[in-house]
């Protein structure tokens, strides 16, 4: 709204969607009014219309935007999160954990593929043999509770951290033999590209988890050579049994380096 008024005075504006405005998943949570709906729609249809350009995270928050105004891309620029290669060590050594551990970092809640990821730990485990899960962060207590159930009748260990200084996630990161990258079951998901999957990349580290195969965080993770995520739990424990010891190449994860980045806006602003 500030930018609108700065436009308005004769200011070049160009907006940033991190996010969706009216398309979150927990805009209707606040059970806004028909009035508010139909309000916040004009405001960011008026905010996509004059804009200059519109930046975003993600090719399909772009096509999403992009639909407000008729289809019309033009416009919409996408620069995607990043992350700080001054946060891992360069030369960090290939793990060599006695068992096969995973490391999820951040919040977990209800709203990911939880069903997925319990049914591939238990085809995992009774396929292959043990396994470690690792939790960083805070997760729902009932996935907490499945998990630790799980480990009760499978030769699984399941470790909870808490909440970590980044420079003590960031080792555990570097220290795994894969990353669990989880998106969201929500409206749009395809689009979500959470900070953690940029935190993940820098580490350098295999990622295996769950998550829409036609969605952007897939196609990046896929296009790095770092894993892959899947809908399909049988599917998903397979790949995992057959990991490959390297994430993404330094080289593939450059481009999402905070100051590779920021080169590539600079070099759009340029034209």
């Amino acid at each position: 709204m500030i930018g609108l008024e700065l436009q308005r005075r004769g200011m070049r504006w160009w907006a940033d969607f991190r996010d969706p405005w009216t398309d979150i998943y927990y805009y209707r949570m606040f059970y806004p009014s028909a009035w508010a709906r139909r309000r916040d729609a004009e405001l960011e249809r008026s905010v996509l219309e004059r804009a200059e350009r519109v930046l975003t995270v993600s090719d399909d928050l772009k096509r999403l935007l992009a639909s407000k105004l008729n289809g019309d891309s033009a416009k919409f620029v996408v620069v995607p999160n990043g992350y700080d290669p001054a946060d891992f060590a360069a030369d960090a050594p290939v793990p060599n954990n006695p068992v096969r551990t995973l490391v999820y970092t951040g919040t977990l809640t209800l709203d990911y593929p939880l069903e997925a990821l319990y049914t591939a730990l238990r085809t995992y485990c009774r396929q292959h043999g043990a396994l470690k899960l690792v939790f960083a962060g805070r997760p729902a207590q009932e996935a907490k509770d499945a998990l630790e159930s799980l480990a009760q009748k499978l030769p699984l260990t399941v470790e909870f951290k808490g909440y970590l200084p980044h420079a003590e996630s960031v080792a555990l990161l570097q220290g795994a033999d894969a990353l669990l990258l989880l998106i969201p079951e929500l409206p749009n998901n395809r689009g979500i590209l959470t900070g953690k999957l940029f935190e993940y990349l820098g580490s350098g580290r295999p990622i295996w988890g769950f998550g829409p195969v036609d969605g952007d965080a897939n196609a990046i993770v896929r296009e790095t050579h770092a894993g892959g995520l899947y809908e399909d739990a049988h599917k998903a424990s397979e790949a995992l049994a057959q990991w490959p010891e390297q994430g993404a190449s330094l080289e593939a994860r450059t481009r999402y380096t905070r100051l590779g980045i920021a080169e590539g806006l600079a070099a759009y602003l340029d034209k």
